[in-house]
């Protein structure tokens, strides 16, 4: 993964100017380009398929409502102003579901996730997949949250960090510490220490 912010190509920075002044074309078009992406986000995050159609909903509601302010800056990119915003609208969305009880997202589904249409012809490989999400899912948040925006959302680590608020470094030495703890847990053989 590339830890440096690319620069905007110019399609981007043509679609971004054209969805500040109002153009709906160019606001649909940044649509297609990150919803995916965010109800992925949102997904894992959430465990719950509604609830990451609403909040991908409303990270674009707040892109429509705040793209006249988004300006070009030095190490900042849109893709990482989008996922803050999906980052800020899951922070409360995960607190308001605490307040009320949901169905858990159902293994096939979780396995489809983050897979490639391929891995569901390999049963290993799918067990593999589910346990590895099972271990994110036991890491401290930060770590967590750094594995989801890196390998979920596709972010850089300068991205990431501006998404959480912390350096690239920080962000980088969170991966580090999450992917050491993941392979330490890949090393216990299951039912190790159940005596």
């Amino acid at each position: 993964m590339n830890d440096r912010p690319v620069e905007p190509d110019s399609e981007l920075r043509d679609l971004v100017a054209a969805a500040q002044i109002g153009d709906g074309q160019a606001l649909a078009a940044l649509y297609d380009a990150f919803s995916d992406r965010v109800y992925r986000y949102a997904l894992v995050i959430l465990r719950d398929h509604e609830a990451a159609e609403d909040v991908t909903s409303d990270v674009f509601l707040g892109v429509l409502r705040n793209i006249g302010s988004f300006q070009w800056r030095q190490g900042s990119t849109f893709e990482s102003w989008v996922f803050r915003i999906a980052h800020n609208v899951i922070v409360d969305e995960k607190r308001r579901l605490l307040r009320r009880p949901t169905v858990p997202l159902a293994e096939e589904d979780e396995m489809r996730l983050v897979s490639p249409a391929d891995i569901e012809d390999s049963v290993i490989d799918a067990v593999e997949l589910r346990d590895a999400w099972r271990n994110v899912a036991g890491l401290p948040k930060g770590q967590r949250r750094v594995l989801e925006l890196r390998l979920v959302a596709g972010l850089s680590a300068e991205e990431t960090g501006e998404v959480l608020g912390k350096s690239a470094g920080a962000v980088r030495v969170l991966q580090h510490r999450a992917l050491t703890t993941l392979r330490e847990m890949s090393r216990v053989p299951q039912g190790a220490g159940d005596e």
